[in-house]
């Protein structure tokens, strides 16, 4: 059976693209909320230059998917990961600071609207890449069950996950490569 009378494919394709749509518009309200607060947070002032940051990553990850090799695109993934760390990390760590900038420690101060906003951000983060990891878990599953030629002319009688992984995002690649071709003409 073709790809696309798959109706599981259909609805994991539709919830990836779903949350990467809300990642990116997160990414981007993050970037505004930063920018905004940028001198706003006195108890760690990487706060909004992490929120400022993801702006600047979001717009070199859709560069590097569109322009540039897997390898780069890849190598983004990890530095918005790492970068995801480093921000929970500091974000968790301050707790509840003082919303109150004329208290006698004002070092102790963060804007409610930036730390709050970077908490439920961060939040929201996690719950994604759960859904994330588990469309892509569901994905493999499903081409794991397929009785496709096609499928099984591929992954042959070795069938471990990293070959479906592989087959998994070489097939999302090459759709977006004949999208992006059929809107260029």
């Amino acid at each position: 059976m073709p790809e696309s009378e798959r109706p599981y494919f259909t609805w994991i394709r539709q919830t990836i693209a779903c949350t990467l749509l809300v990642y990116h518009i997160m990414f981007f309200l993050q970037a505004i909320t930063g920018l905004v607060h940028i001198n706003d947070c006195r108890i760690d002032p990487f706060i909004p230059v992490y929120l400022s940051g993801y702006g600047f990553i979001a717009v070199f990850w859709l560069w590097s998917k569109r322009w540039c090799s897997i390898i780069l695109w890849s190598a983004s993934i990890a530095i918005v990961f790492m970068w995801f760390i480093m921000g929970t990390i500091r974000i968790y760590s301050v707790y509840q600071p003082d919303y109150n900038k004329n208290t006698k420690d004002p070092d102790h101060y963060c804007d409610k609207t930036l730390y709050l906003f970077a908490f439920w951000t961060t939040n929201l983060a996690f719950v994604l890449l759960a859904v994330l990891f588990c469309s892509y878990s569901l994905a493999v599953y499903f081409l794991i069950e397929s009785d496709d030629n096609e499928t099984q002319t591929l992954l042959g009688d070795n069938q471990n996950n990293a070959m479906f992984i592989v087959y998994f995002f070489q097939r999302q690649i090459s759709l977006r490569h004949e999208v992006s071709i059929s809107r260029a003409t």
